[in-house]
C-alpha cells in the first residue's frame, strides 16, 4: 500500500510539471515578426502619401485685350497688354482621380491694362489765328474677380477649361494740344490741357480655355478667354470740340465691353 502511494505522487507530480511547462511554453505558430526595414520606393502605400499631385497655384501671367463689336469700333481699334496675378484652390484632390481631372475651382486673380493710345486731329481757330488741335486719349482698365480652372490628364502637355467673373474699372487720361498753322504765332496758341476721365465700373463674364506645359512645380500655359463685358462711356474722339477759354466739349457714347483675351501664364503648383 505504501509503494502504492508513493507511486501515485510520484505520476501526479510528473503531470502536473508537464501541465505547468505547456502553460509556459508558447507553441511555435509559424509566425515570426517582421524585422524593420527600409520602406519601399516602389510601394503604393508610399506613392500614396507622397502624392505629388498639386492642390494650390499661384500664378502670374501678361493678358492682351482685344475689343469686340461696337468696343472695338468706339475704341477705333485700340488693343492692351497688361499684367496680373491669381491663386487657384482644388478642394477635391483626395476625392477625385487626379490623373484625369484635377479641379481648381476657388480662384481670384486680378490684372491690370494698358490700351493703346488713340488720337484724332482737327482744326480750329482762335483770334483769327488757325491752330491744328490733337486730341489723345490713354485708358487703362484694372480688374478684380473669381477664377477657376479644371485640368484634365496626368501629361506633360495637358488641356483645361477656365472660367471667370468680376469686375472692371476703366480710367483714361486725355490731353489736347494745340499747334499754330503759322509757326511764327505759336505763342498765341492756348494753353495744352491734359485731364483725367472719370472712369466707369463695368463687369465682366468669361470662359474659355487653354494647353498647359509641364509636370513639375513650375509650369507655363496658354489661354484664350472670351470675355462679355457690360456697359461703359467712353468720349468720341472726333466729337471734341476745343474752345476759346481753354476748354472743351465732347459727347460720350456707351457701349459692350466684350473682348477675346489671350493670356501667357507662369504658374507654381504647391
Amino acid at each position: 500500500m505504501k509503494s502504492f502511494t508513493l507511486l501515485f505522487i510520484l505520476v501526479y507530480c510528473n503531470i502536473l510539471q508537464a501541465q505547468n511547462n505547456e502553460i509556459l511554453t508558447v507553441p511555435y505558430n509559424g509566425y515570426t515578426p517582421a524585422p524593420s526595414k527600409p520602406i519601399d520606393t516602389n510601394n503604393e502605400d508610399l506613392i500614396a502619401i507622397n502624392d505629388t499631385h498639386s492642390k494650390l497655384i499661384l500664378e502670374a501671367f501678361m493678358p492682351i485685350s482685344l475689343p469686340q463689336g461696337q468696343f472695338n469700333e468706339l475704341s477705333n481699334g485700340m488693343w492692351g497688354l497688361g499684367f496680373g496675378g491669381g491663386v487657384l484652390y482644388n478642394p477635391f484632390s483626395n476625392a477625385v482621380n487626379n490623373d484625369l481631372i484635377r479641379p481648381f475651382i476657388l480662384g481670384l486673380q486680378f490684372d491690370y491694362t494698358w490700351f493703346s493710345s488713340n488720337s484724332s486731329h482737327s482744326k480750329t481757330t482762335f483770334n483769327q489765328r488757325e491752330f491744328d488741335v490733337e486730341y489723345k486719349l490713354n485708358t487703362g482698365a484694372f480688374s478684380f474677380g473669381y477664377q477657376g480652372k479644371i485640368e484634365f490628364l496626368n501629361t506633360k502637355i495637358y488641356p483645361f477649361l477656365a472660367y471667370q467673373a468680376g469686375f472692371r474699372y476703366f480710367e483714361g487720361v486725355q490731353k489736347i494740344k494745340y499747334t499754330a498753322a503759322n509757326a511764327n504765332e505759336q505763342q498765341y496758341a492756348p494753353t495744352d490741357l491734359s485731364d483725367n476721365i472719370s472712369g466707369s465700373f463695368t463687369t465682366y463674364l468669361g470662359y474659355g480655355g487653354g494647353i498647359g506645359f509641364g509636370k513639375e512645380s513650375l509650369r507655363f500655359e496658354i489661354k484664350v478667354m472670351n470675355q462679355m463685358g457690360s456697359q461703359a462711356s467712353y468720349i468720341e474722339p472726333n466729337s471734341v470740340v476745343a474752345n476759346p477759354n481753354n476748354t472743351f466739349t465732347y459727347t460720350r457714347k456707351k457701349s459692350a465691353t466684350n473682348m477675346v483675351v489671350p493670356q501667357l501664364t507662369l504658374s507654381l503648383h504647391f
